[in-house]
């Protein structure tokens, strides 16, 4: 679903979740797409693609995750301008917004939401209500989440009545 949101020719941002690798898997068919991802893995499944252009910001390389964080990598991708973002998170709270359990994550995340148009959550049911250590997305800066058909309708509820749009797959 995620992959057919975007158009041929975007520029998009894809974090480090699973998720949004899983949505990268999906984007190959597209032409003159260009993906800011801090995300390692994401980076090397889009290699392949000689139609996606594929920018890491510079920054610390993560072990643990896989990515690059750092304020630097941050400051150079102020200048782009992205359609779209999707993030994943370790929760959506009421009011924490998206949340991250990493800070750096978090940060990377913070940044990146500033510079999306559309800022698109990605998750599965067993993330809403639960909230980590670090908001990076406040309700208000959240356009549309995409998740699973098992999300609990009450927070679904409430997250239309925050004016995020939900879509269940």
């Amino acid at each position: 679903y995620c992959a057919g949101l975007v158009h041929d020719g975007d520029a998009i941002f894809l974090d480090i979740s699973t998720t949004a690798l899983a949505v990268s898997r999906h984007l190959k068919s597209h032409r003159n797409l260009t993906v800011i991802t801090n995300s390692l893995i994401t980076a090397q499944e889009l290699l392949s693609v000689p139609s996606i252009n594929v920018i890491i910001p510079g920054g610390t390389v993560q072990r643990e995750t896989l990515s690059v964080t750092g304020k630097d990598g941050m400051e150079w991708v102020k200048k782009f301008n992205l359609r779209m973002g999707f993030f994943g998170a370790h929760g959506i709270g009421f009011p924490e917004g998206l949340t991250d359990v990493s800070q750096y994550e978090a940060q990377v995340k913070s940044e990146m939401v500033k510079q999306c148009k559309q800022v698109i959550g990605i998750f599965d049911a067993t993330k809403w209500g639960r909230v980590g250590f670090a908001s990076f997305a406040q309700l208000d800066e959240i356009d549309m989440v995409v998740t699973d058909q098992k999300a609990d309708t009450a927070l679904v509820a409430q997250a239309f009545a925050s004016g995020i749009e939900v879509i269940q797959v």
